[in-house]
């Protein structure tokens, strides 16, 4: 590092962008320390590159499309596609400090969400935020068997992710078209709200299509529906009346007098992320600085971490990582990249999602006692 910066101690303000005044709110939470560690689980379950051989995915889609179809009602709809959704049970260790001076322990949290069987052998679509940081998932089915799952990969951007139980024929969900919806059509979500009540059932209508929202400083164009959404539906599905596939329920609009606002990632969106993830283990093109980064921007969210200055965080590094080898650390705050100023993990993620694979990136960061600047290359997101 120059400027400095080699004088550095050696030893995610939460944004949420609001829509029409109200709080967007990730539905699940896999770790009671606010989920920064999911680093660490992709690398213990992804193993390779490649999920498991496989060579190529058979996602089942419709062959036709809504207007094509015939409609069923509400329970047949659910009687057709039930089987598909299945429930979800998270452990994680996690350690609420990023001061390598200061240990607070360990700690094992549980938290639940759902996921949409979407190949017969076990391949399973839920949230990247209901996996984040697991160090152990469990899948129960419609029919109640349980499964230990592994992690075939995420994509954090579009808030998907991919696990896998070992399983044969399992009733597998049909993926509609997400882009053949329309404003006031009916649809059904079911998942596992609260963690406790799965295979629960809510219906209405969509609300509206296109709907940019934010959530854990990634900004995304979701289907807003008006179906009650609860956390623990995260990662359930969002059927049209035709059973179809069309959505991937992730979040909800949280606040006071707040009722029925809810949100799910379109299934064109998502049906080309999970194919890739099955097939490669991540999803190709995908930049990464190699840092995960937490807004401390209070005095509360401050003493949790044991820091004393607000700021933009490096919680970790990846290991290995073009960051690593440039010298960044662990409890470095976060002042610029490229000339931008950082205010928070979104401000720093904005400006690398314009960059592509092999652009360099000037990181500078603070102690709080010195600054310096890194320069390093970015590398394609595994």
């Amino acid at each position: 590092m120059d400027n400095n910066i080699d004088n550095v101690n050696k030893s995610d303000k939460k944004r949420r962008t609001a829509i029409f005044a109200l709080i967007v709110a990730a539905m699940m939470i896999t770790s009671t320390v606010l989920g920064f560690v999911g680093g660490f689980a992709a690398n213990k379950f992804l193993g390779s590159n490649k999920a498991d051989g496989v060579t190529s995915t058979s996602i089942p889609v419709a062959s036709t499309t809504s207007s094509e179809s015939g409609n069923m009602n509400v329970s047949n709809v659910v009687k057709s596609v039930k089987n598909s959704v299945v429930s979800i049970e998270c452990e994680s260790q996690s350690q609420a400090q990023i001061n390598p001076l200061y240990d607070s322990g360990s700690s094992t949290s549980k938290s639940a969400g759902s996921g949409v069987i979407v190949t017969t052998d076990g391949y399973i679509v839920t949230n990247n935020h209901v996996v984040d940081g697991a160090d152990k998932i469990t899948v129960k089915t419609a029919d109640e068997k349980s499964y230990t799952a592994k992690l075939v990969g995420v994509d954090s951007e579009t808030d998907i992710a991919v696990i896998k139980i070992e399983a044969k024929g399992l009733k597998s969900a049909t993926f509609g078209k997400s882009s053949t919806l329309e404003v006031g059509d009916e649809i059904v979500a079911i998942g596992n709200p609260l963690g406790e009540l799965s295979g629960t059932v809510t219906n209405g209508i969509v609300s509206a299509l296109s709907r940019e929202v934010t959530i854990e400083n990634e900004t995304m164009n979701l289907i807003q529906t008006n179906a009650s959404i609860n956390a623990g539906n995260s990662g359930g599905g969002l059927f049209d009346k035709n059973g179809l596939l069309v959505g991937v329920v992730n979040a909800k609009a949280a606040g006071n007098n707040v009722e029925g606002i809810g949100f799910a990632i379109p299934i064109d969106t998502a049906k080309n992320v999970i194919e890739q993830i099955i097939d490669y283990g991540y999803v190709k093109g995908r930049v990464t600085s190699g840092l995960t980064l937490i807004d401390i921007l209070d005095e509360n969210t401050a003493r949790q971490y044991s820091v004393n200055e607000l700021g933009v965080y490096i919680y970790s590094v990846a290991e290995g990582s073009n960051a690593e080898k440039a010298g960044l650390k662990s409890g470095y705050i976060v002042k610029s990249v490229n000339g931008t100023k950082v205010e928070s993990a979104s401000d720093f993620k904005a400006v690398i999602k314009k960059l592509k694979v092999g652009d360099k990136i000037k990181v500078t960061v603070s102690n709080g006692m010195s600054e310096g600047s890194v320069e390093y290359k970015l590398s394609e997101k595994k």
